[in-house]
């Protein structure tokens, strides 16, 4: 999801910054802010899963458990 707050336009020097907000059993939730002159004009939200391939499952893949190493490299 994402509430834009301002326009920009081509040309506009913006500063985007993204964290991980949250980190559940097998999801994430990634954060987003969009900047431009010191002002937020864009803020997002993104829900991930760690995923992976599953044959026997109908859409290919199964949601895991996000390893603790990949997490540890975001603190």
């Amino acid at each position: 999801s994402a509430k834009f707050n301002g326009p920009a336009r081509m040309d506009d020097e913006i500063i985007i910054v993204s964290w991980i907000e949250e980190w559940r059993k097998k999801i994430f939730v990634v954060r987003h802010e969009v900047t431009k002159d010191g002002a937020i004009i864009v803020e997002g939200k993104e829900v991930r899963a760690c995923v992976v391939k599953d044959p026997k499952s109908p859409k290919g893949i199964k949601a895991e458990p996000m390893p603790e190493d990949v997490i540890r490299m975001f603190d």
